[in-house]
């Protein structure tokens, strides 16, 4: 007696029916063999759901494209799972104590924090360096000089008399301070060749010079024509402007003024 094939049994079985309740369930009948082989009748009943998910516009839209490629031609709607892996939603699930957490982080942070080894002379705050102190406006040389934290009231610094006396108060002078401007004259309409060097030279003629500066582009550093020169007299500046103020020099006219205070 031959044993019955796994595929000849197989055949003999009928195809599964599917009947429609008309309910929204269908019914289907399907046969096939148990473990003692024999043929039994499988009847079961499922119900279809209809759900309808709210998604981004840009998602619906894109499951409307038309497919492409070994996709072309398939009626499965989205992507399909023989040519295509889904990974399943990733949610963000926080633990109970979070809060807690995070604040135990800020405390801990604010322990291994070290403490600043320099004080402000303003405010005699730490954390910040004395130029950069946000009370040195408000606070001033005050602040300085009695810096945030002394309660103790301040004596007076004690005055020591001192024999030396400037030049101007001394017996048989004028009593006036001498004054310190130095004289300054503006040069403008200059020619581009003329460096600091030979402008000095020419200016050093009619006296003594202290100091003299070419402006320049900041960008490009080419000459703006105009230059600013101090004298150490004004009986020095005079003898400048009178001698080059509308003077020819390498083809330009100069122009010699007094220069303005800023």
């Amino acid at each position: 007696m031959s044993s019955t094939n796994w595929a000849d049994a197989g055949a003999e079985l009928a195809p599964p029916e599917v009947i429609d309740n008309g309910d929204g369930t269908k019914t289907i009948i399907s046969y096939r063999y148990n473990e003692q082989k024999k043929k039994i009748k499988v009847t079961q009943k499922v119900k279809f759901v209809k759900t309808t998910e709210t998604v981004n516009s840009a998602i619906a839209k894109r499951l409307k494209w038309k497919k492409f490629g070994r996709e072309a031609g398939s009626t499965v709607v989205g992507p399909d799972t023989k040519s295509t892996q889904l990974v399943g939603e990733v949610k963000l699930i926080l633990s109970p104590t979070w809060k807690a957490d995070t604040e135990k982080e800020k405390e801990m942070a604010k322990k291994t924090t070290t403490k600043s080894a320099f004080k402000c002379r303003v405010c005699g705050n730490t954390g910040h360096y004395t130029a950069k102190c946000p009370y040195k406006d408000t606070l001033g040389i005050d602040g300085v000089l009695k810096p945030a934290g002394t309660l103790k009231e301040e004596t007076k610094p004690a005055t020591f008399a001192s024999k030396y006396k400037l030049p101007h108060m001394r017996a048989g002078a004028s009593g006036v301070a001498p004054s310190t401007e130095v004289p300054a004259l503006r040069i403008s309409n200059l020619n581009a060749a003329i460096d600091r060097d030979s402008l000095e030279q020419l200016v050093s003629r009619y006296g003594p010079c202290d100091r003299v500066s070419i402006l320049r582009n900041r960008i490009t550093g080419e000459p703006l024509g105009v230059a600013f020169v101090n004298m150490m007299t004004k009986s020095g500046a005079e003898k400048v402007m009178e001698a080059l103020d509308g003077k020819g020099l390498m083809n330009m006219i100069l122009s010699v003024d007094w220069a303005r205070p800023k």
